[in-house]
């Protein structure tokens, strides 16, 4: 199962009403995507399991998601927009040899009230966004870490195929250029929310990595 990776943020004097102004300000800085420029709104009461109370889409600018979150301000309520930037994707083709498509990936930013959940945020942050796949920041199965990952350790023949094509130094090179650039929009919009937005914490994490951060520091720095 392919793990996802995470950015946890924590506000001061954190209240609904403030955060609805948080969640348009990173709105506004997001790198949207070339193809999709919509944005979706989906907004839920006391916790996950809950059907949604409102659900929205193709909303068009960040102050329009603002000001129909603003219509529903409870503290047990969670506010998800689910949004587009453009990463790196690769896939075998016939050889077996990779081939690189720049598509609209999915980001989900979920705030979330101080009641929502049983206080989920203490965990996970006023703000959870879901970065989408791990591996478009670390690669797969280690083979930017610098150890050695051959083919005959896999059994699937998809994953097989894959380290196959990854045997090629020019096909490592790009592979290790392309998931280069994922990162670094990825920074660049962590820079972004740096200066735009008065957090009090945030956390880079990921449910496979015990150190996301350290990690894509570290094939920043291979590169």
């Amino acid at each position: 199962m392919a793990n996802f990776a995470f950015l946890s943020l924590w506000f001061d004097d954190f209240t609904i009403q403030k955060g609805t102004h948080h969640l348009e300000a990173l709105l506004t800085i997001f790198p949207l995507s070339t193809a999709r420029r919509d944005f979706r709104l989906l907004i839920r009461s006391l916790d996950a399991t809950q059907q949604p109370t409102l659900e929205r889409d193709l909303l068009a600018t960040p102050s329009a998601v603002r000001e129909l979150a603003e219509q529903f301000l409870h503290q047990d309520t969670s506010y998800e927009v689910t949004v587009h930037w453009d990463l790196w994707h690769t896939h075998t083709v016939a050889g077996p040899s990779l081939e690189w498509n720049q598509t609209p990936s999915r980001v989900e930013l979920l705030l979330q009230g101080e009641q929502f959940d049983q206080g989920r945020y203490r965990e996970t942050g006023h703000v959870l966004l879901n970065l989408g796949f791990e591996h478009l920041y670390t690669g797969h199965a280690d083979v930017l870490s610098g150890t050695e990952v051959r083919p005959e350790n896999f059994t699937n023949r998809a994953e097989h195929e894959f380290i196959f094509a990854l045997q090629e130094p020019q096909a490592l090179e790009a592979y290790r250029r392309h998931t280069c650039e994922n990162i670094r929009r990825l920074y660049s919009y962590l820079q972004q929310i740096e200066k735009s937005l008065p957090t009090k914490e945030r956390r880079l994490w990921s449910e496979g990595e015990p150190d996301f951060a350290r990690r894509t520091e570290q094939i920043l720095t291979a590169s």
